[in-house]
């Protein structure tokens, strides 16, 4: 390229391939979209009949496509016949609310820079007059609307705003790299170069409310940060920038929480930190020896591999949803399409932080997805106003391509749930909300919780149990941080149906305890990692949000949960299921489930099969329950959110086993065991359609039977075997249904 969107690229950053033979397409005229009346400056005038031909375009600018039919309409909706508003964008096209005082509607002078000054044979605007007139007026506007000390604002005239601060100052510099270039405007560019010092000295001012610890918002300082570095190149002043490192240092040790996430505003939010941070971390590091941006990758990527958990049939990836304060991001699939690529610049980093490439495209889908936008005969869409961020121009065309389809992979395959069937992680967000993310996988499951305290003012997080993973069924329970959607809550049935009234919106913190008793004395959280064996987790309602009685207690086994649930009168219990058109789901009692239908009975569990892996959730007794599909579509509508509702008199023993389907017929049930030091624990799910007999023996133990083992339920023993003897190797087990009776033997590990 040779006249880049952004400052000089380093040899980390790979460019596509020159342009391609042009052709035509017999196309009318694009609309301008004047909102001008043209009656002080004369409206720019559409694209041509024809235009943009795809073909022309070098692949990795593509995406310049989307912009280039955008330059009219943009241009055209620039105010002209109002004194107090000449030269505002006013039609909406990027960010709301779309009132004058918000800063960042502006930031497309940067597009209308770029198109001016940037010589392509598919660019009409180059040189515009019209054009250029119009980028002048919003200029003007938009330096009108820095305050003294160099901030801008968004939300109110009086405002100083960190965000339109932080990424107006890379529109702006990127403005004034393109008018420097086609020697335009040059008293604007001496305004621009007086509003950018001010405003790079303002978002390094340690005494500015952004940089108060610990440090909120960590995507919007480090857009700051990069418009700081981008201002110093531009200026081709070092000093402008003689803090940054410092700066970055201070970041990483107030806007980086010990669990390992970014503070958005100080709890974690994929979107925010994925698709907004890291690729300004990225591109900082491309202007700095300071090993913070990289540091901030390894310890994002780190976390990402609890929070993302990948479907065993390759249709991609799904997020923790519920640990999210913002966002949430629910898809985890590689973006393909440059003009939804807002990742597409942290790929930059993909050489350090392999395990980064398990979300981004592969160079043979980003080159097949261009090939077929070349190759298209329909003409360029005018983007949806909102959805035409400059960022996007701005990194992609100077992105790396992605990984190869095995370092993806690779990637996957390393990812800790996939790569270890046993462990125990306990990781600790912002120390002043105590928030503790719990994940635990176990040879049968993986399951993640958060307990802790709610964000002041976000009541997106999803508090308690919110997912459970199996690593060859996949995500069976989901809780999606949306309202409209489902959780795994508890709610009192005489309390409104309203966010206020569920146990995952309002705090709850955990204590961890050894064995199956939530009042044995307590495990110090910060022991509990590497923990092996079972233990519970206890939680309890701290807040008015929800149900101030509420309490949980989850055991985990070796082959799933078991759940104790209290409530301060009768309850509904909610709980999240995951389903494919393809599973075979089926009530208690027999009665089969019809995918995204809705029903109600009264039944005691329900058996999900899906492939040779079987879910049983089981409740202590036969009670009402409704069943129902959410609208949340996942993966490309492979699979949809349901909601199971449980209600209860204030007392519910859910049990949650993931078991692969019997082999034998003969012997309809599964053991799944396991020795920690001295202590034994095993739990026996009869599989059989009706009741059965069990007796758990082993070298050590005192062997009883347990009568009447409803289809689907456990029997769950822990042994504490006796001092001085030898751990045993095998559990032998009985199982007896009727006059039939079968034994099979467990070689402990």
């Amino acid at each position: 390229m040779t006249n880049p969107p952004l400052p000089p690229l380093t040899r980390r950053v790979l460019l596509g391939a020159g342009a391609l033979a042009a052709g035509g397409l017999a196309l009318g005229p694009l609309p301008a979209f004047a909102t001008s009346g043209g009656t002080v400056l004369p409206l720019v005038d559409p694209l041509p009949a024809g235009a943009p031909d795809r073909s022309t375009f070098a692949p990795d600018e593509q995406i310049m496509g989307t912009y280039l039919v955008l330059v009219a309409p943009l241009a055209n909706s620039i105010v002209d016949d109002d004194p107090d508003r000449y030269g505002w964008m006013e039609d909406g096209w990027w960010r709301t609310p779309v009132q004058p005082f918000n800063a960042r509607i502006m930031e497309h002078v940067a597009t209308l820079a770029w198109f001016y000054a940037t010589e392509r044979p598919w660019n009409p605007y180059r040189g515009d007059a019209k054009l250029l007139a119009r980028l002048d007026a919003a200029l003007g506007f938009y330096l009108d609307l820095q305050h003294d000390d160099g901030a801008w604002p968004e939300y109110s005239w009086t405002e100083r705003g960190l965000a339109p601060t932080g990424f107006g100052t890379v529109a702006l510099s990127a403005t004034l790299r393109d008018l420097r270039s086609a020697d335009a405007l040059p008293e604007r560019q001496a305004e621009l170069e007086t509003a950018l010092r001010k405003a790079a000295a303002w978002l390094v001012d340690l005494t500015r409310p952004h940089w108060r610890t610990p440090t909120p918002y960590t995507n919007q300082v480090i857009a700051g940060l990069a418009g700081v570095s981008d201002a110093a190149v531009v200026l081709d002043d070092p000093a402008v920038a003689e803090t940054l490192d410092e700066r970055l240092e201070r970041l990483w040790q107030h806007s980086h929480a010990p669990a390992g996430h970014t503070l958005e505003p100080l709890g974690y939010d994929f979107g925010y930190s994925f698709t907004v941070a890291l690729p300004d971390f990225a591109d900082v590091s491309l202007k700095t020896d300071s090993t913070v941006p990289l540091r901030f990758a390894e310890a994002l990527a780190d976390f990402y591999q609890y929070a993302v958990v990948w479907e065993p049939d390759g249709s991609g990836g799904l997020h923790y949803s519920g640990l999210s304060v913002r966002n949430g991001a629910a898809d985890q699939r590689p973006t393909v399409v440059d003009t939804a690529d807002r990742s597409s610049l942290g790929r930059i980093f993909l050489d350090r932080v392999p395990a980064l490439a398990a979300f981004h495209p592969t160079d043979a889908e980003k080159d097949a997805e261009r090939a077929a936008w070349a190759a298209s005969a329909e003409p360029v869409p005018v983007p949806a106003k909102g959805n035409t961020s400059p960022r996007t121009w701005l990194h992609v065309p100077r992105s790396p391509k992605g990984p190869t389809d095995k370092q993806r992979a690779a990637a996957i395959a390393r990812w800790r749930t996939v790569a270890e069937d046993a462990f125990t992680e306990l990781r600790f967000g912002e120390p002043s909300l105590g928030q503790h993310y719990l994940f635990v996988r176990r040879p049968g499951y993986y399951l993640g919780a958060l307990h802790g305290n709610r964000v002041n003012g976000y009541s997106r997080q999803r508090f308690g149990n919110g997912l459970l993973w199996h690593p060859t069924a996949g995500t069976l329970l989901w809780s999606v941080n949306d309202w409209t959607k489902a959780s795994w809550t508890s709610r009192l049935t005489a309390a409104p149906d309203q966010p206020a009234s569920h146990s995952a919106y309002g705090s709850l913190p955990a204590t961890y305890h050894d064995g199956t008793d939530p009042a044995a004395p307590a495990i110090p959280a910060e022991q509990l990692t590497g923990r092996a064996g079972v233990f519970t987790a206890a939680a309890a309602a701290t807040s008015a949000a929800g149900d101030p009685g509420f309490r949980s207690a989850t055991t985990f086994w070796p082959d799933g949960i078991v759940q104790q649930l209290s409530a301060g009168g009768e309850a509904e219990q909610a709980v999240p299921l995951v389903l494919r058109p393809d599973d075979e789901l089926s009530f208690a009692d027999g009665i089969p489930y019809v995918f995204g239908s809705s029903v109600g009975r009264t039944v005691g569990g329900l058996r999900l099969v899906r492939g040779e892996v079987t879910l049983w959730l089981i409740w202590d007794a036969d009670r009402p329950v409704t069943l129902a599909p959410t609208t949340q579509q996942l993966l490309g509508g492979t699979r949809t959110q349901h909601v199971l509702k449980i209600i209860h008199p204030g007392s519910l023993r859910l049990e949650a086993t993931l078991a692969d389907r019997p082999v034998d017929p003969a012997r309809p049930y599964t053991v799944a065991a396991e020795l920690t030091g001295r202590r034994l624990a095993v739990h026996v799910l009869n599989q059989a359609d009706r009741a059965a007999d069990v007796l758990i023996a082993a070298d050590g133990i005192e062997a009883a039977w347990q009568r009447g083992v409803g289809a689907g339920r456990g029997v769950y023993r822990l042994f504490d075997l006796p001092a001085g003897t030898e751990p045993p190797r095998l559990v032998t087990v009985t199982h007896r249904v009727g006059r039939h009776t079968s034994t099979r033997q467990t070689r402990l590990r």
